[in-house]
């Protein structure tokens, strides 16, 4: 019986599986206009519709193919260069929204000529072997009956025909939007744009529309949409505010360590427990390490920088990169922020690949406990590469996570020796202490430039934890 309704449970996986169009290790590109090259950013629509796919368990790859201003003939005119030459499987062809709105400049593209302009695309597309998905253009202004919107249903309309004479799949988003629209319209009665930043480009909600409308039609099960839009708003950079401050404000507020656009994240983060490091100003005082208006902190000396507070039981989380060569450290648990190199726990960051350590050691690789323990895994990101990095430290146990991946989980406790690592390896001279003895409390730090190349920090948050 068990063995029935395992068979049935796969049979339903699989039948679940080829619903959906977009296979395992498909290229889709993404050819449009600026929606879709913004599409592109973080929590665009191009991204969306990848996430999607990856909840649904799909692993597919994306060719990102839109360009801001351009129209059906410029779209034909690269198709061979952004599109067909790049393997793809799949392409979504959005288009027709400047071909309509250029007319304000004398700048359009005849309904006629658009015909021609796609009915190359379509062809060249199939002769290459690429199945096409064609999305109805959006709406030009969040007003239907306005000019624009009238003009465009004469393109929309034949894109639809055409579809359907072809045998494509039409993601219909267009008539997506207005029904959004009026949705949101029947409860929200205030003035102004509900799907877009500007009455064109789409603003979260709009992203939203458009991604599920292409995954439905990808053949993604309803099923799916709640998960899926719940890891939508876990995607980064779905909404941005400007900041009015005066300069005087944002020289105090760099010169503290804040970066003032963090200052929304801040009162998320705190939400969950999160709380900012604040740093001993004399680090920045005294020029060695500085932050950006952007809220990237680096160093141009070897001098570490420390927190004000101590910490134990802590989960502390940020980003980082490393320049080519660098050779860099976070340091926990320091005992003396003077003399911490014998006296604190560090967890190396390094260029691992660069020429200069690729002969290291594991134990002295990126990710490890630094001259004792090497990483299980090596997640991250070459140099001139953002990478995430969350370190755990419940008393003695240390976990290291870069990049969502594990990369280390050690006991301290283990670390009895200050001369031979439990793997063999020997320890640095300059290490003389057995980690176990290092109590379990103290400032956190970031080193400086150590190996003659800049590291960088941004987004640093820590927590309690037990």
């Amino acid at each position: 019986m068990k063995k029935i309704a395992l068979l049935a449970c796969m049979a339903a996986a699989i039948s679940a599986s080829a619903e959906i169009l977009i296979g395992n290790g498909d290229r889709i590109a993404f050819l449009g206009d600026s929606i879709t090259a913004n599409g592109n950013r973080p929590a665009g629509y191009v991204n969306m519709v990848m996430k999607g796919l990856e909840v649904a368990g799909v692993k597919a790859e994306k060719v990102p193919a839109g360009v801001s201003g351009h129209k059906s003939n410029e779209m034909l005119a690269r198709l061979d260069k952004d599109v067909i030459s790049k393997n793809v499987k799949w392409m979504t062809f959005s288009c027709g929204v400047n071909d309509v709105w250029h007319f304000d400049w004398n700048k359009g593209v005849s309904l006629e000529d658009y015909k021609r302009n796609c009915s190359e695309i379509f062809d060249k597309c199939a002769a290459a072997g690429i199945k096409v998905i064609v999305l109805t253009a959006t709406m030009i202004r969040e007003d239907a009956s306005n000019k624009q919107n009238t003009m465009l249903v004469q393109y929309n309309d034949w894109l639809r025909a055409e579809a359907k004479r072809r045998g494509l799949p039409l993601a219909d988003l267009n008539a997506d939007m207005q029904a959004e629209l009026a949705r949101i319209r029947a409860a929200d009665k205030t003035p102004g744009n509900k799907l877009t930043v500007d009455g064109v480009h789409m603003a979260f909600p709009g992203d939203c529309m458009m991604a599920w409308g292409v995954l439905r039609v990808m053949g993604v099960d309803e099923a799916k949409k709640d998960e899926i839009f719940a890891a939508w708003r876990k995607m980064p950079e779905a909404w941005k505010y400007e900041l009015k401050l005066t300069d005087e404000e944002n020289e105090r507020l760099l010169k503290a360590g804040i970066c003032p656009g963090d200052l929304a994240r801040r009162a998320l983060d705190a939400m969950d427990g999160w709380k900012s490091v604040k740093w001993r100003r004399a680090a920045f005082e005294g020029g060695v390490w500085k932050m950006g208006v952007d809220g990237v902190m680096t160093a141009t000396k070897d001098d570490a920088i420390w927190s004000d507070a101590s910490y134990s039981n802590f989960e502390l989380d940020f980003d980082y990169k490393l320049d080519a060569g660098a050779n860099s450290g976070v340091i926990i648990y320091a005992e003396d922020t003077k003399n911490w190199v014998p006296n604190a726990i560090e967890i190396q960051l390094l260029d691992d690949n660069h020429e200069r350590w690729k002969k290291d050691a594991p134990e002295l690789k990126n990710g490890s406990l630094y001259g004792h323990v090497a990483p299980t895994a090596f997640p991250a990101k070459g140099a001139g590469q953002w990478n995430h990095m969350t370190i755990k430290a419940v008393g003695q146990q240390i976990t290291v996570t870069i990049n969502g991946q594990v990369a280390l989980d050690y006991s301290l406790a283990k670390l009895t020796d200050g001369k031979v690592a439990p793997s063999g390896f020997k320890i640095p001279g300059h290490l003389p202490r057995p980690w176990s003895t290092i109590r379990t409390a103290g400032p956190i730090g970031f080193q400086g430039m150590h190996g003659g190349a800049l590291p960088y920090f941004c987004n640093v948050r820590i927590r309690s934890v037990h």
